[in-house]
């Protein structure tokens, strides 16, 4: 599991534990997310990385065998691997913060996110150093 995920898993568990969120919150959370996270083949057609025989081709590879999109770019030739990175990191960026999420979602107050946030970011501050 990346770096990222771990941190929003974690912050989101440190929200469980402080009340902010519950179960069912998390979840609204999760699929909020989700929904908000272009995948990546359609960024590659954007960008003009791949064409859309490519990402068909990707994406029938991947009904059958599981693997990563850019794994399967990768594999067939269609895909440097900078160029999966490049992607994963404009996928990134198009997905709001957890707090923004939280919050536009009506489940918590910005400012109690917020101070949770400074809350867990000390916790792990304390725990590296």
């Amino acid at each position: 599991m990346p770096c990222d995920a771990m941190l929003k898993e974690a912050f989101l568990e440190f929200l469980l534990e402080k009340g902010i969120l519950d179960d069912g919150g998390v979840l609204q959370v999760l699929d909020y997310t989700r929904e908000q996270t272009p995948p990546i083949g359609k960024l590659a057609l954007k960008e003009k990385i791949l064409t859309v025989h490519q990402v068909t081709k990707i994406l029938m590879d991947q009904a059958d065998s599981g693997e990563l999109f850019g794994d399967i770019g990768v594999k067939l030739g269609y895909l440097k691997a900078e160029q999966v990175t490049h992607l994963l990191e404009v996928q990134k960026t198009c997905v709001p913060g957890l707090p923004a999420v939280i919050s536009r979602l009506g489940l918590a107050k910005a400012g109690d996110v917020r101070c949770c946030q400074e809350e867990f970011l000390e916790s792990l501050a304390s725990i590296i150093y």
